[in-house]
């Protein structure tokens, strides 16, 4: 999507793209994970675990991984703002 007031409207328009494919694997593992019977297709009670992971016991550890993916970019986010202001990382 590009706004009247973007500079450089290419560069959002490749950034959406790699958002859409990290949403899109992250979303069939938690498709894959909440489909127990592995048809493919999910039942009510396994769309529910699908759109709320956090709440049921065999999708914890989907909801790890995101986690755990989310504080990784987070603290490289951090570092690199340490780095780039100068600030001590140590």
């Amino acid at each position: 999507m590009v706004r009247a007031d973007d500079v450089d409207g290419a560069e959002d328009e490749e950034n959406e793209r790699y958002d859409y494919r990290y949403m899109m694997n992250r979303d069939k593992r938690r498709w894959a994970k909440a489909d127990q019977n592995g048809d493919g297709q999910l039942t009510k009670t396994e769309f529910a675990d699908f759109l709320h992971p956090e709440e049921v016991e065999h999708m914890k550890d989907v909801v790890i991984d995101v986690s755990m993916q989310a504080l990784s970019q987070v603290t490289c986010v951090l570092y690199i703002t340490a780095e780039t202001f100068e600030f001590d990382v140590s």
